[in-house]
Protein backbone atom coordinates (compact mmCIF):
# COMPACT_ATOMS: atom_id res chain seq x y z
CA UNK A 1 0.00 0.00 0.00
CA UNK A 2 1.69 3.20 -1.10
CA UNK A 3 1.14 6.65 0.36
CA UNK A 4 -1.53 7.63 -2.17
CA UNK A 5 -3.50 4.40 -1.60
CA UNK A 6 -3.26 4.85 2.14
CA UNK A 7 -4.47 8.45 1.81
CA UNK A 8 -7.36 7.34 -0.42
CA UNK A 9 -8.40 4.64 2.02
CA UNK A 10 -8.32 7.13 4.88
CA UNK A 11 -10.40 9.56 2.84
CA UNK A 12 -12.86 6.82 1.93
CA UNK A 13 -13.39 5.63 5.48
CA UNK A 14 -13.87 9.23 6.57
CA UNK A 15 -16.48 9.91 3.86
CA UNK A 16 -18.46 6.65 3.85
CA UNK A 17 -19.91 7.10 7.36
CA UNK A 18 -21.24 10.54 6.37
CA UNK A 19 -22.87 8.98 3.29
CA UNK A 20 -24.41 6.20 5.37
CA UNK A 21 -27.90 7.70 5.11
CA UNK A 22 -29.59 4.51 6.30
CA UNK A 23 -27.54 4.43 9.50
CA UNK A 24 -26.12 1.00 8.78
CA UNK A 25 -24.15 0.18 11.93
CA UNK A 26 -22.30 -2.66 10.19
CA UNK A 27 -21.00 -0.34 7.47
CA UNK A 28 -19.85 2.17 10.08
CA UNK A 29 -18.08 -0.63 11.98
CA UNK A 30 -16.35 -1.85 8.82
CA UNK A 31 -15.05 1.65 8.14
CA UNK A 32 -13.72 1.84 11.69
CA UNK A 33 -12.01 -1.53 11.24
CA UNK A 34 -10.26 -0.23 8.11
CA UNK A 35 -9.01 2.75 10.11
CA UNK A 36 -7.86 0.56 12.98
CA UNK A 37 -6.32 -2.29 11.00
CA UNK A 38 -5.04 -0.84 7.71
CA UNK A 39 -5.12 2.93 7.29
CA UNK A 40 -2.61 3.50 10.06
CA UNK A 41 0.06 1.34 8.42
CA UNK A 42 3.26 3.15 7.53
CA UNK A 43 3.97 2.54 3.82
CA UNK A 44 7.69 2.13 4.58
CA UNK A 45 6.90 -1.04 6.57
CA UNK A 46 4.91 -2.53 3.68
CA UNK A 47 7.30 -2.28 0.75
CA UNK A 48 11.00 -2.85 0.24
CA UNK A 49 12.64 0.07 2.00
CA UNK A 50 14.89 0.58 5.01
CA UNK A 51 11.82 0.28 7.26
CA UNK A 52 10.36 -2.79 5.52
CA UNK A 53 8.80 -5.33 7.86
CA UNK A 54 7.54 -8.51 6.18
CA UNK A 55 5.52 -9.46 9.27
CA UNK A 56 3.63 -6.16 9.22
CA UNK A 57 3.08 -6.50 5.48
CA UNK A 58 1.64 -10.02 5.88
CA UNK A 59 -0.65 -8.89 8.69
CA UNK A 60 -1.93 -5.88 6.75
CA UNK A 61 -2.60 -8.11 3.74
CA UNK A 62 -4.52 -10.61 5.89
CA UNK A 63 -6.49 -7.77 7.44
CA UNK A 64 -7.20 -6.19 4.04
CA UNK A 65 -8.36 -9.52 2.60
CA UNK A 66 -10.63 -10.17 5.59
CA UNK A 67 -12.13 -6.69 5.36
CA UNK A 68 -12.71 -7.05 1.61
CA UNK A 69 -14.67 -10.22 2.36
CA UNK A 70 -16.82 -8.24 4.78
CA UNK A 71 -17.29 -5.35 2.33
CA UNK A 72 -18.14 -7.66 -0.59
CA UNK A 73 -21.86 -7.61 0.20
CA UNK A 74 -21.96 -3.84 -0.10
CA UNK A 75 -20.60 -3.91 -3.64
CA UNK A 76 -23.08 -6.49 -4.93
CA UNK A 77 -20.43 -8.98 -6.01
CA UNK A 78 -18.95 -11.94 -4.20
CA UNK A 79 -15.43 -11.60 -2.90
CA UNK A 80 -12.71 -13.07 -5.09
CA UNK A 81 -10.35 -15.71 -3.78
CA UNK A 82 -7.17 -13.63 -3.75
CA UNK A 83 -4.94 -16.68 -3.37
CA UNK A 84 -6.21 -18.08 -6.68
CA UNK A 85 -6.02 -14.72 -8.47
Amino acid sequence: MDQSNRDRSRDLVDVVPRLNIFGDDRLAQLCQEVKDRIAHADPATLRPSPGFNPNVRRQVKRDADALMEKFAGYFGTPAVDREAA
